[in-house]
Order: C-alpha cells, then structure tokens, then sequence
C-alpha cells in the first residue's frame, strides 16, 4: 500500500511534467511568433526602400532638370541614406531557456556544501540588431564613380526575460543582483552567438545592397557606385567582435549550468 507520503511525491512529479510540457509549448509558440514577425519587417523594409527609392528620384531631377548634367548633390543623398538607416540592418532574434545553479563551496579546498543548492531557470526572448550610422558615412562623387564609405557598425540588443522556475536555499539565498547579473551574461552570450552566426557580415552585405538600390536612380548610364568600409572601420569591428566573444568565454565559464542550444 502507497503511503501518503509516496502519493505526494508522485503528485509533484506529474506537476513538473505538466510545467515542463507547458514551458515547451510556450518557446515553441514565440519561436513562431517569432519567425512571422521577421517576415512582416521584412515586407515593410522593402516597402519602406521603394518609397526611399522613389524620394531619391524626384529629388534628383528637380536639383537636376537635363539628364546630361553629370554633377550629384552628395548632400541630398546622403540625407536619403541617412532615412534608411533602421532599414539597412541585420537582425538576429532568439527564444531560449537557460539555467542557473550554484552551491556553496567551503573556503580553500573548494567542496560542495550539502543541501545548499540554488538554481534559477529563465526563459527569455530578444533581438541583437547590427547596423551602420549613416550619418557617419562619407561620400565622394567623381566623373566616372560614386562612393560610400561606411563607418564601423554599431550593436543594439533588447531582450525580455521572466523566471519560469526558481528554489531558493536558505544557507545560499539567491540575490536580486545576481538574477540582474545572470540576465546581463545571457545578452553578451546570445550576442557572441549572434557575431558568430554571420550577423555583422549580413548587416554589410544587407547595407551594400540597399544603398546601391537607393543610389542607382540617381546615376547616369555606366556610372560605378562603390560601397565599403574603410581599413580602420573594419578593425574596429573586429576588436568588437574579439571583446564580445572573450567575454562570453568568461562569463561560460563562471555558469555551473547553461544550456547552450540553439533556436
């Protein structure tokens, strides 16, 4: 006979099921309301670029009624790029769950104390995105070329989060700066991961390709349009990219648990 203690035990491990199954169903529905809010941006970018690209026109033949005139006013383009700025970005958005867990050690010879385990499980969402300052890009206008020289690219991350499950312990409680703490390592973390999946390389060829698209109308028959970043911009990126990614080997390596799949 089933003691009562045997049913209680039995009772919570159904209800951790139902919460685990519940957790599962929850990510899998913001991963889809994910991938259908991108394709929605996506339309509305390239909405957005023709509209840009049509301004550009008018502009250009009202500062420039013949077609023969072969001379661009380089300020009224580059106040047309600087309108696509939001547009001519890369974006990587992600849904996970991570967890934490951490036990206290006794001073010196680093062993665990029983019964002091913490552990905090967090599911969150967010989007790192990588963009160039128009604002900041130079442009040159010659007989035979146009060119554009972007500056070095710039990161923006927002991410939200929410403890989907939390023991705390007496003899090792869990802090409010170490949840914040926890939250700030996972930004870097999904950051590195976002760096390496290619999305400082897309935000280049993304931008590339738009600003092309907004120049062309504006450019007689044969005319080069060039688009690049300089030497110097280019190894800004790459200290970037090095920093980010040595600080998200540390900070690994400070997590006793972190689940490290991918969306």
């Amino acid at each position: 006979m089933k003691t009562r203690e045997h049913e209680e035990n039995y009772n919570s491990t159904d209800e951790l099921k139902r919460e685990k199954t519940d957790i599962e169903l929850e990510i899998k529905e913001l991963k889809a309301k994910s991938r259908m809010g991108k394709l929605g941006k996506t339309i509305m970018a390239f909405a957005f670029l023709g509209l840009v690209a049509i301004g550009v026109m008018v502009t250009w033949h009202l500062i420039n009624p013949t077609s023969d005139e072969t001379k661009i006013d380089v300020t009224v383009l580059k106040e047309e790029l600087v309108k696509i700025q939001e547009v001519s970005t890369a974006k990587y958005t992600y849904t996970d769950m991570q967890t934490f867990k951490n036990t206290r050690k006794l001073p010196l010879i680093n062993v665990s104390v029983p019964l002091t385990t913490k552990m905090v499980r967090i599911k969150y969402s967010g989007e790192v995105k990588a963009f160039f300052d128009m604002k900041k890009c130079e442009i040159k206008n010659s007989k035979n070329k146009i060119t554009v020289k972007l500056p070095k690219i710039q990161l923006s991350h927002s991410m939200d989060d929410k403890i989907v499950e939390e023991h705390n312990n007496i003899f090792n409680p869990i802090s409010m700066d170490e949840q914040s703490k926890l939250v700030k390592s996972l930004k870097t973390i999904m950051e590195d991961r976002a760096i390496k999946k290619g999305l400082m390389d897309e935000a280049r060829d993304n931008s590339k390709k738009m600003i092309k698209g907004i120049l062309l109308p504006a450019v007689s028959d044969g005319k080069e349009i060039k688009v690049f970043q300089s030497k110097k911009a280019l190894s800004e990126d790459k200290k970037t990219e090095k920093k980010i990614s040595k600080k998200a080997k540390e900070i690994k390596k400070n997590l006793n648990s972190l689940d490290e799949s991918d969306d």
